[in-house]
């Protein structure tokens, strides 16, 4: 009898060591799964912050970027306003007396009133402003033929 008790401690002791051993490799293995997920999500974090760096820095190029396009399109701007404003100058400037006949020749067909653009016609084109010659034009036409030469 002491001998079955004995043998009998002997195969408690085995499954319980059986029992415990098993729990230690599971416990291993789900330390094992938790460390390798842990080191993947460290990794994916970190790929995550070289790409927020990355786009940052994409970001600021960009915008650079577009701090130079935006002053390049203010100077671009600035030029076809003045250079606009110059064509305009030299449009009214470049009135030859033959644009001014021309001109008058169409405008005399609806013309109501002859005598002011016989006027301006007799006079030498170099005398007469070219400003003061399109207000008398001005005055005397104001329909749509006159339009299609408005500068």
């Amino acid at each position: 009898m002491y001998q079955n008790s004995f043998n009998l401690i002997i195969v408690a002791l085995g499954l319980v060591a059986w029992y415990y051993y098993n729990k230690f490799k599971e416990s291993e293995r789900e330390y094992y799964l938790l460390h390798k997920q842990l080191m993947m999500t460290h990794t994916e974090n970190h790929k995550l912050k070289s790409r927020l760096k990355d786009l940052q820095m994409y970001k600021n190029d960009v915008s650079r970027t577009f701090r130079i396009l935006d002053n390049e399109l203010v100077l671009i701007n600035d030029h076809l306003q003045k250079k606009n404003e110059r064509s305009e100058e030299n449009r009214v400037s470049i009135l030859t007396s033959d644009m001014l006949s021309s001109m008058f020749e169409n405008m005399n067909q609806d013309a109501p009133n002859e005598t002011v653009i016989e006027e301006i016609k007799d006079e030498p084109a170099e005398t007469i402003p070219v400003l003061e010659a399109l207000t008398k034009i001005d005055a005397v036409s104001n329909n749509a033929e006159y339009e299609k030469y408005k500068l």
